[in-house]
């Protein structure tokens, strides 16, 4: 393959995408209260740049937020017990006051149920998050409200005004909200209604539905019940639109492997992989998916932003694609192409301290994370750092997004950055391409920074070292020094003003080369 990339300064200048860089997903809060966890958040804001942080389980137990008289056992049976209680916002402003500190503006997500205010004890995840309706409607607005003064009076409405509010977190799932449509709308329209008594300012939306679900269910209620969003939030996983799913046909399979993991011990994380992970229904997936959604999701509301709350790789924990640079490379294509259809988006998620339904011990599992569970960052961690470390300055091409590799130049201060890479959904693809890159002008520096099999690829440097499944703090950092990007010099050819590199490309790689003057 040739790239001649010739008469740059009569091409046009595009602004750098910057979407991608709206927002990223993590756990539930409580785990904002963890050092670990601040630490990898600070580190993911410092390098990639992005500027909300969105989150589950604000509201669970977990955080303490209202407490009752009778949640002490000693108190249990005493009269009047359940009744006796009080709002304690002290473990929320210590998650808040985190976000903060490690350079984020919170994206507020309002969930779950308190139990105190919960209709019923209905949980869907691990760390019991309540998904039950409230059992007061009244009780439930007067907890928002108090919760959105507590905020003014903590921060102030000019900060506060600043934030997004998210009702809830895809109540078009049984594992997350156990009712119908009309309930997630009242419960939306009572938090919504809550909020801006306290701040007509505050910026409120929702439906944060899976697979672009509700979206223009959601405006019409809305609009018609007083109640119109400031904005729609949904969310993407490749596997929602093309059979990533799995229904009660599936258990007698399910329950096959489980019987082999019995007999061959298999752990928490392998099973858990077998059950969901199958490889042969992701190989195929059309590239560009994520942008044809983007536009038929916004079709559907055009008259409001669309916030892609969520969007990966893939819905499956324990998968291996989240280790591998096919997370990169498919982060990287997707941030490339978000246009106008959406005003932002949010990978998830953050960090593979995670606890939705199993802690995994091992260093590398399949988390969704960008950071490991002991702060090593992948593959798509670093693409994120390439794609916040471009310049804002894009110099406009014929397009070549469906080519197997994809070209993209930016101008600097001292000369270009091109951008070079193969996005392909199956992650054991081992194509080559020699590829020829002539730029017009003489450099006298060329750097390459990559990732591929042998570059950027923990991983690898994990198998390296002998087999357990916790590492040592030396080999921690180890790992780290041997996987983070790094720049290297380029050999390369000068031909009647023009510079020309060769290098031999791979499937699902990155390589972003600067020419310097």
């Amino acid at each position: 393959m040739e790239i001649v990339l010739n008469n740059l300064e009569s091409k046009p200048i595009k602004k750098r995408n910057d979407k991608w860089q709206f927002c990223i997903g993590n756990c539930h809060a409580v785990f904002m209260l963890r050092k670990d966890m601040v630490e990898q958040l600070k580190l993911i804001h410092e390098e990639t740049g992005i500027r909300y942080l969105r989150f589950h389980g604000l509201f669970d137990d977990d955080m303490l937020i209202i407490q009752r008289l009778s949640d002490y056992s000693y108190f249990k049976m005493m009269p009047f017990s359940r009744s006796i209680y009080e709002y304690n916002f002290l473990q929320v402003k210590k998650v808040l006051d985190n976000v903060l500190f490690c350079g984020f503006k919170p994206f507020v997500e309002l969930s779950f149920m308190p139990e105190a205010l919960a209709k019923k004890k209905k949980y869907g995840l691990r760390y019991k998050n309540n998904i039950s309706l409230p059992k007061s409607w009244d009780k439930y607005y007067k907890f928002i409200h108090d919760f959105g003064e507590f905020l003014v009076e903590t921060y102030g409405k000019e900060e506060i005004e600043t934030r997004k509010f998210e009702v809830w977190n895809e109540p078009d799932l049984g594992i997350f909200f156990n009712g119908k449509q009309k309930d997630y709308f009242k419960l939306y329209k009572t938090a919504y209604c809550a909020l801006k008594d306290v701040d007509p300012k505050l910026e409120i939306g929702g439906p944060s539905t899976s697979k672009c679900k509700w979206l223009k269910d959601f405006t019409t209620f809305g609009e018609n019940n007083g109640c119109k969003p400031d904005f729609v939030t949904t969310h993407h996983y490749v596997g929602d639109a093309f059979g990533n799913v799995f229904e009660f046909k599936d258990s007698l399979n399910i329950m096959k492997i489980a019987h082999q993991a019995k007999k061959e011990k298999w752990d928490i994380g392998k099973t858990y992989q077998k059950f969901f992970y199958k490889k042969s229904n992701y190989v195929n997936w059309p590239k560009s998916l994520f942008k044809k959604m983007d536009k038929e999701a916004h079709a559907q509301i055009p008259n409001y932003p669309l916030y892609i709350t969520e969007w990966s790789t893939m819905a499956v924990y324990c998968s291996p694609y989240h280790d591998d640079k096919v997370a990169a490379t498919f982060a990287l294509k997707y941030a490339l192409e978000m246009d106008d259809s959406i005003a932002g988006a949010s990978y998830w998620c953050g960090s593979d301290i995670f606890e939705e339904s199993f802690i995994i011990n091992k260093p590398f599992f399949g988390g969704f994370g960008i950071v490991n569970n002991v702060g090593i960052p992948k593959p798509v961690f670093y693409a994120f750092k390439i794609l916040n470390n471009l310049s804002h300055d894009e110099i406009t091409l014929d397009k070549n997004e469906e080519k197997e590799f994809e070209y993209h130049i930016y101008k600097t201060n001292n000369g270009y950055q091109v951008l070079v890479f193969n996005q392909d959904f199956d992650i054991d693809k081992n194509n080559e391409e020699k590829i020829k890159l002539t730029l017009e002008g003489e450099y006298k520096e060329v750097n390459l920074y990559r990732i591929d099999d042998d570059h950027v690829n923990p991983v690898k440097e994990r198998k390296k070292l002998r087999e357990k499944k916790l590492l040592s703090d030396e080999e921690i950092v180890k790992i780290r020094e041997n996987s983070t990007l790094k720049k290297e010099k380029v050999d390369f050819c000068r031909d009647f003003g023009k510079t020309i590199i060769n290098f031999v490309a791979k499937s699902n790689s990155i390589y972003l080369y600067e020419f310097i003057k």
